[in-house]
């Protein structure tokens, strides 16, 4: 469950699978297959769904195939290609797990471009075969910063990347002697930052709110593998 009490849709979409896979179009399936689906709720997390959804899919093959074995071939062929499409389902919905995800925005560190309450789509595997790239916004283990008090992980926006040397200068960002539009201060504050340059292996990060955020003008430069997943959208506040 969500802290808001909703069950997660990666949950729902496993528990939908194993409720077609038991009973079709019909009101209950076989006794194996719906004690199987009556212990789904009593799984903790997305992954032990996933594993009980697999394992109610075969008890599920096995209660149609003893069926249909009764009822003639004709009755098999018709449960294979639903079958598939079932199984494929699932691994599907696994993957789609393990390569993206969606995370909740707790603070104002990243106003005006992310928002205290936004809910943001965020891509945990492509990235690291892409690589990072300037003003891409990312997540951050915060336990690798030593910030205290702060939810982990953190977003930031990456600033630079190694070999790049940062700077602040006249209420602006310096990367080398390129004056950066953002993150940019509210009128009246000044931007402070000690000139550094990116080490190798290492980001350089800011947050967009610069009054508000803990960034890399603090803790300096992060280890790459810090970062968790890079942020691909925003989809609802």
């Amino acid at each position: 469950m969500t802290a808001a009490g909703r069950v997660p849709a990666p949950r729902r979409a496993a528990r939908a699978v194993l409720v077609r896979a038991v009973r079709g179009g019909a009101e209950r399936g076989g006794t194996w297959g719906e004690a199987v689906l009556g212990e789904f709720d009593a799984t903790a997390g997305t992954w032990d769904a996933f594993r009980w959804t697999a394992s109610g899919l075969r008890v599920a093959w096995r209660e149609r195939r003893a069926r249909n074995r009764l009822a003639g071939h004709a009755r098999t062929r018709r449960w294979v290609r639903p079958g598939i499409v079932t199984v494929l389902a699932v691994v599907a919905l696994a993957a789609a797990w393990l390569v993206a995800g969606v995370r909740y925005v707790p603070t104002t560190t990243m106003d005006p471009t992310l928002h205290s309450g936004d809910r943001i789509l965020v891509d945990k595997i492509m990235y690291r075969w892409r690589g990072l790239h300037h003003g891409d916004l990312v997540l951050v283990d915060s336990a690798r910063l030593g910030i205290g008090g702060t939810p982990s992980p953190i977003v930031r926006r990456v600033l630079g990347l190694p070999g790049d040397r940062i700077a602040c200068q006249d209420g602006h960002y310096l990367r080398g002697s390129a004056e950066l539009d953002r993150p940019r201060p509210p009128a009246g504050q000044a931007l402070t930052c000690p000139a550094t340059t990116v080490p190798p292996g290492q980001v350089h990060l800011v947050g967009d709110n610069t009054v508000a955020a803990i960034d890399s003008r603090q803790f300096g430069p992060v280890p790459q593998d810090a970062v968790v997943a890079r942020v691909v959208t925003r989809i609802w506040g």
